[in-house]
């Protein structure tokens, strides 16, 4: 029953039971004007009775079916593991052979759920585990999952497949045959003629970059789907010569150099406007996109050169060349999270030209499609946060979307952090210190959740557990804010030549002129020196 309120409820404001209770006040107030006037006869009464549900059940649907709920999308995917349950590279070479075969799409309303989504989580070794993407098939739900396990038999291997039903895991059909490791072609046809009427397998677009299982390969695109770009350049380095020569290695070492110039473009402080000066990242940038074109004029369609190519030019603010790749990549496939993400880095008044309302929209999308999205989450409540009061009705929907993400992956300290400073937000402060507490047990070394447990528990005036945190966050992260708590307990304790050494410390370290904390850090300060009897 209360999954029928919430799917009702949808993302309409105050949900179903505003709706209920309107329609009960407009009924009361039509049965009022009954009573106390004759001429308002029982036939006015339920013929008004009558225009207004209708009326405002109209409202009520437009608003529903303008941000529908996610439960109401439909997923398919593939999941391929050894015979232990797990992924490794070859399994990974055949997920990523099956996810280029299928549609990316059905319909607007059922798409492909990609495996590589898996290893957007905290921590990212989690999704290796057949275990828990079962459970997280159930969780999301994935309707539909091609699930197979395979098995090393000689020079063979076997491959088990199942097609099953989400989340009740109702096996749909299941089969069995026996391949040569190399031969992926045959593969393909076997599952098209076994599994081809219960999912969308198409020509092959992208069997570029998976021509052979290679296990180096897989090692460095796992690492580039967990976005740590540097350590995919460092594996992609161990390649011998020969190896490097191939167009599959070429293109994904063109790929990083794109990512790692893009996360050097957001370091890199302001430009001095008169410098001729071309920065090094640029430079790299530059070439690895000439070659990527060069690459696509040769005949070679693949996405994620789309993609990549339109990166390149957002990171030079070449927005409109950008724009050419973006919009066609989502004509190409409206699901992909990927050319949804590069559009938040466009100017707001360009996200209409695509159908978004802004940049919070574009996250709501993102997560519905996605919900493993962890980074997007994080980004998406802190805006919440940011421009809600916590007695608001959006931080409590914020909460379901964060309890959601972690029934689904209980093991990811951001997650906990996330819902530990909602409730934080709402004055909760007993939840909130559990989340925190959560999120520490997960992972010891956060200096940004020692820095959340000190200021919850300066909050809660324990100032010896919340000093206790507040020095573990500085000397894990030197987390800056940490500083003015720590000023403020000694300022408390009358140790004010040291607070005053915290709160200068954080005036120094100032982040613009509206920094909140830098201005309670000086105001720290001026507390400091009247208390000592010294002027500014």
């Amino acid at each position: 029953m209360s999954q029928w309120i919430k799917f009702l409820s949808g993302n309409v404001p105050g949900g179903f039971f505003l709706y209920l209770l309107i329609l009960l006040i407009i009924f009361l107030v039509l049965f009022f004007i009954y009573r106390v006037n004759e001429l308002f006869t029982r036939k006015y009464l339920i013929r008004w009775s009558i225009v207004s549900f209708i009326l405002l059940t109209i409202i009520y649907a437009l608003i529903w079916f303008r941000n529908p709920p996610a439960q109401i999308l439909k997923r398919y995917s593939v999941d391929i593991s050894n015979e232990n349950g797990q992924t490794d590279s070859f399994t990974d070479y055949l997920n990523g052979l099956l996810s280029s075969s299928l549609a990316p799409y059905i319909s607007e309303r059922e798409y492909f759920f990609s495996p590589a989504w898996f290893y957007r989580i905290t921590p990212s070794d989690s999704g290796s585990s057949s275990r828990f993407r079962q459970q997280a098939y159930a969780n999301l739900p994935v309707h539909k999952v091609l699930q197979g396990k395979i098995r090393r038999l000689g020079r063979n291997i076997q491959i088990s497949c199942q097609l099953l039903s989400y989340p009740s895991a109702k096996v749909i059909k299941s089969s069995q045959a026996e391949f040569k490791p190399l031969d992926s072609s045959q593969l393909l046809k076997w599952l098209q003629l076994e599994f081809g009427g219960l999912l969308p397998f198409v020509e092959n677009q992208d069997r570029l970059l998976i021509s052979q299982p290679d296990s180096l390969l897989a090692e460095v695109t796992r690492s580039y789907y967990c976005r740590d770009y540097q350590l995919s350049l460092d594996q992609l380095n161990t390649a011998g010569s020969q190896q490097r020569q191939e167009l599959e290695y070429e293109i994904i070492h063109r790929f990083l150099e794109i990512k790692l110039a893009g996360q050097q473009s957001r370091k890199e402080p302001l430009k001095n406007p008169y410098s001729t000066e071309i920065p090094l990242w640029k430079k790299d940038l530059q070439k690895s996109r000439n070659r990527l074109l060069e690459i696509l004029r040769q005949g070679y369609q693949q996405r994620q050169i789309d993609l990549l190519i339109a990166e390149s030019y957002l990171w030079e603010e070449n927005f409109a060349s950008a724009e050419v790749f973006l919009e066609k990549l989502l004509v190409e496939n409206p699901f992909d999270i990927e050319v949804l993400l590069d559009l938040t880095f466009l100017h707001p008044s360009r996200y209409k030209e695509f159908g978004l309302d802004g940049l919070m929209d574009i996250y709501q999308r993102i997560l519905d499609l996605c919900p493993l999205e962890e980074a997007v989450l994080l980004q998406w409540v802190e805006k919440i946060i940011e421009g809600s009061p916590g007695y608001a009705a959006p931080p409590q929907y914020a909460q379901e979307r964060i309890r959601k993400y972690l029934k689904i992956n209980p093991y990811s300290y951001k997650g906990w952090l996330m819902l530990g400073q909602m409730y934080a937000h709402q004055f909760q402060k007993e939840l909130a210190l559990q989340a925190f507490l959560k999120a520490d047990s997960l992972s010891p070394q956060s200096g940004v959740v020692h820095y959340n447990l000190g200021a919850l528990y300066y909050d809660l005036r324990k100032y010896d557990l919340s000093k206790e945190h507040l020095l573990r966050a500085i000397a894990l992260d030197d987390n800056l804010d940490a500083y003015l708590y720590l000023g403020a307990i000694l300022k408390e304790e009358g140790r004010y030549e040291e607070a005053l050494e915290k709160f200068r410390y954080r005036v120094a370290h100032k982040q613009g002129e509206a920094d909140y904390y830098a201005i309670q850090a000086m105001k720290g300060i001026q507390t400091c020196l009247d208390s000592l009897g010294q002027s500014p």
